[in-house]
């Protein structure tokens, strides 16, 4: 298994395909995703997270359903694109913390593991919250959840962690995805959707 190698991050692209044999918590059962306006930005935000000597972990979350877990495919498929190089631990968690599937990514190619490496790691990559933090000799983590209680209360006094928010969607926006996904919602439906 391999995570797609083509340029794929361009300015003007608006949707990637979905990455094969990425752990996720949540399958995505879609063939392409579309990038939110905020996703390079958030991109950006991270890997200067990452690159900060004083932080050492991060939790993206905000409220369900809005693309915490498509961001955490879209960070895995450009980090990997832009750090060929490094070693990446991908792993998922159900909503109870117990690890469903983990794979190391090395020179571009997924290998399943079934424990999480704890050396030679240069990031680790979760869609969910671990049951325990990383210590803080391995590599860097980030953390792709919806709020959890259990997560929150471990990593609260945790002077290296940051935690950052995913905006929800516009309006706008799901008009955007609905056309370049072409998934054919009415605007009556939609609308009632962003109401609920």
């Amino acid at each position: 298994m391999s995570i797609p190698s083509a340029p794929t991050f361009l300015e003007s692209e608006s949707t990637f395909d979905v990455p094969f044999g990425v752990p996720q918590a949540f399958k995505f059962e879609g063939k392409k995703i579309y990038v939110r306006d905020c996703y390079p930005q958030y991109y950006d935000l991270l890997v200067s997270l990452l690159e900060d000597d004083g932080v050492e972990r991060v939790s993206v979350t905000g409220t369900p359903g809005n693309g915490k877990s498509t961001f955490y495919l879209y960070f895995v498929t450009r980090y990997i694109e832009e750090n060929p190089e490094k070693i990446i631990a991908l792993a998922s968690f159900t909503k109870s913390r117990k690890m469903m599937s983990c794979k190391t990514c090395k020179d571009g190619s997924l290998h399943s593991e079934a424990n999480i490496p704890r050396n030679n790691v240069d990031l680790y990559l979760y869609d969910g919250p671990p049951e325990q933090q990383q210590p803080d000799d391995s590599g860097k983590l980030v953390v792709f959840t919806c709020p959890n209680f259990g997560w929150f209360n471990d990593i609260v006094r945790d002077s290296y962690h940051r935690t950052r928010y995913m905006p929800d969607w516009a309006f706008s926006e799901l008009q955007k995805a609905n056309i370049e996904l072409e998934l054919g919602i009415s605007a009556q439906v939609l609308n009632e959707r962003f109401r609920l």
